[in-house]
């Protein structure tokens, strides 16, 4: 944090956590969340789209570089949405559903979880629109 302030965590009803720091601040942040089982995960609201955070299922500790609304997710319900730790798997569930625009915050999300280029360019031309 860039100088003294408040962290808050505020229960918004059906599983789901707004979590906020009032200051300024910069780098990783522990966010953790008790899951019901082994399989289950964290969840993170980034530009209003539910995005898997963690390395692998059942991982109720998360870091995180920015702060919103979390929830956990059961992993029969992940199948079913297409969310998946795998950030290939994930852009192209997003592609195949046909979102052709996203907004800057879900890009950036989408950046740090992948490095090949093939896949970075498909984010950029997802997230600021087809030529």
């Amino acid at each position: 944090m860039d100088r003294n302030g408040n962290a808050t965590i505020t229960a918004l009803g059906g599983g789901r956590y707004d979590i906020h720091i009032d200051v300024p601040w910069h780098g990783m942040v522990a966010v953790t969340l008790p899951l019901r089982n082994k399989l289950d995960g964290v969840l993170h609201r980034i530009a209003n789209i539910w995005v898997p955070e963690g390395r692998h299922p059942g991982e109720g500790k998360v870091w995180v570089n920015q702060l919103s609304w979390f929830s956990t997710i059961s992993s029969t319900v992940a199948k079913a949405l297409c969310l998946t730790l795998d950030p290939k798997k994930f852009v192209t569930c997003l592609l195949l559903k046909g979102i052709n625009a996203i907004d800057k915050k879900l890009a950036v999300w989408i950046a740090e979880k992948i490095s090949h280029s093939c896949l970075a360019a498909i984010v950029a031309n997802v997230a600021f629109g087809r030529a």
